[in-house]
């Protein structure tokens, strides 16, 4: 899905984005899900027209009846406590050659 919207390959998609970014984009992604874009207002509105031309008793346009919902259940995006930000730093300390820096 990322990889789709930026372009690219899967591969090429993870070594251009840290576990941080890709973190925030399904996060993003998942806030997003019922909220409809121009395109779906479209398409909704095109599914109620057929739907009238089909029916024999043709009525007002209904756009929430052709809203597909998706359940996202209760999400919150996960929080980095601080053992896990120390873990994060370390690694790529060591992945850059750092040094720990020092407390002065």
């Amino acid at each position: 899905m990322l990889a789709d919207r930026m372009h690219c390959s899967l591969s090429e998609c993870q070594q251009r984005v840290s576990y941080r970014e890709f973190r925030t984009h399904i996060a993003w992604y998942q806030l997003q899900l019922n909220h409809p874009s121009r395109s779906d207002y479209y398409v909704m509105q095109l599914t109620d027209r057929v739907d009238n031309v089909l029916n024999t008793k043709p009525r007002t346009i209904d756009l929430n009846k052709y809203q597909i919902k998706f359940d996202v259940g209760d999400f919150k995006p996960k929080r980095l406590t601080d053992s896990m930000l120390k873990m994060a730093k370390s690694m790529w300390r060591s992945r850059l050659g750092l040094k720990k820096p020092n407390k002065s």
